[in-house]
């Protein structure tokens, strides 16, 4: 009898712990990554709540264990079928309270594994070609043209809300081809989570850039404060290969322009 119930409790040990340190593993270290993937982590979710939350799920692992053994030990020393039965109970008890007690580590953990799903698969140590600008000027069109990916934006102000990767195979390299979401600010302090993406793909990737500016006078982003984000952004860009493009030409802007703004 006391080898059935021995049998039970080692076995209901075994799945919780298979299923904590699946779950551990499936989770990135993020001291392990790639500087760009440590910062763009870092951006969508707190690292601090993120080591918490799996520290608690390596905590859980071990209490359970030190359960198992406490009520095997327990177990030794049954006297009939009905006090190796309450001691089973107790056990499995104890063991479900501990994972209980990791609801919001599993709710927190599980945001993060939606956030992991959006982050494309860039490697760093290939060619890279970033196309960088304010918002609306024609960035995802022009990757749309580049590569066989087909954005398509959901949201009203149609702006990118993501790292968009596509790959072009010029003379036989692969070009990764990344569409960063649009800066609205020149003012590094104030930008919004969605535009630091930008900024860290600017300032930890080995890249060439291709930099879109809108001169149209009808933009809703003047052209005075796409030369303001530019300079801001000049730190980042430095001793970095880059094309400025000036976009949206067959509009015909550039026939309003005089001589001297030109």
């Amino acid at each position: 009898i006391r080898q059935f119930y021995m049998r039970k409790i080692k076995f209901f040990e075994q799945n919780l712990k298979f299923f904590l340190e699946k779950i551990l593993k499936n989770f990135p270290l993020i001291d392990q990554l790639h500087p760009f993937f440590c910062d763009l982590l870092n951006i969508l979710f707190n690292r601090n709540n993120y080591k918490i939350a799996l520290n608690h799920l390596h905590k859980a692992k071990i209490k359970i264990s030190q359960l198992s053994q406490n009520h095997l030990r327990l177990l030794k020393y049954g006297n009939s079928l009905y006090n190796c039965k309450q001691i089973k109970k107790a056990g499995f008890g104890k063991m479900c309270k501990e994972i209980k007690k990791l609801n919001s580590s599993f709710v927190f953990l599980e945001k993060i594994r939606v956030h992991l799903k959006k982050i494309p698969k860039i490697d760093p140590h290939r060619k890279i070609l970033l196309i960088g600008g304010s918002s609306n000027t024609g960035k995802s069109c022009l990757m749309n043209k580049l590569t066989r990916v087909r954005e398509s934006k959901k949201n009203m102000k149609n702006k990118t809300r993501f790292l968009i990767l596509g790959h072009l195979i010029n003379k036989f390299w692969t070009w990764q081809i990344i569409d960063t979401p649009g800066i609205t600010t020149w003012d590094l302090n104030s930008l919004t989570s969605i535009e630091m993406q930008s900024v860290v793909a600017f300032l930890n990737l080995n890249y060439r850039t291709l930099y879109l500016i809108d001169m149209n006078l009808e933009f809703t982003s003047k052209i005075q404060t796409q030369i303001k984000i530019l300079i801001g952004l000049r730190k980042l860009l430095k001793k970095k290969e880059r094309i400025f493009i000036l976009t949206k030409t067959d509009l015909g802007w550039e026939k309003t322009i005089n001589q001297k703004k030109k």
